[in-house]
């Protein structure tokens, strides 16, 4: 019975993909964040959406 070293090793394979991914996303697209300008627009918002 060796799940839990199944487990651990996938959620590992996991992560690096998705490291991996978003480290390519932010190469090739630019950051994922928006910008400030925006940001700030999105924060003005947020108090009225809850």
């Amino acid at each position: 019975m060796h799940w839990p070293l199944d487990l651990i090793v996938a959620t590992l394979i996991s992560w690096l993909l998705v490291t991996v991914a978003c480290w390519l996303t932010q190469r090739l697209c630019g950051p994922l964040s928006p910008p400030g300008e925006e940001a700030q627009d999105i924060k003005k918002r947020m108090p009225e959406a809850e």
